[in-house]
């Protein structure tokens, strides 16, 4: 998974997110839906499911927008650069993009059974 590198607080993050997930500046131009704002433009169908399960265990209600074209695949992702777009209620965008913070794929977590007991 690629990283990028916030340029207000320098912290790094999975590419695709549309805001910082620590200082929670945009990193692009901001997309609204009504009262939806788009937070990340995940790369495939499993990592938008999977970001999606993310937010959604929190509680906060979720939109995703697919780019796919039925019949066609990955058409919509070779157009768009990304499969699609998971968006969050505007009030709710700095809860939904702390979640974030911690989630970085490719990276194992570390194995708290592994510590020596004694």
């Amino acid at each position: 998974m690629e990283k990028e590198t916030c340029s207000q607080c320098g912290n790094e993050f999975i590419s695709g997110l549309a805001f910082c997930p620590f200082c929670f500046s945009p990193r692009v131009k901001v997309k609204k839906i009504g009262n939806f704002v788009v937070i990340y433009r995940p790369p495939s169908e499993s990592f938008a499911y999977l970001s999606k399960g993310l937010v959604e265990s929190e509680g906060i209600t979720t939109f995703l927008h697919s780019y796919q074209v039925a019949m066609y695949d990955d058409v919509g992702t070779m157009m768009e650069g990304a499969w699609g777009e998971l968006l969050v209620p505007k009030s709710l965008l700095e809860k939904a993009l702390s979640l974030f913070q911690g989630f970085s794929l490719g990276e194992k977590p570390e194995d708290e059974s592994s510590e020596d007991p004694s």
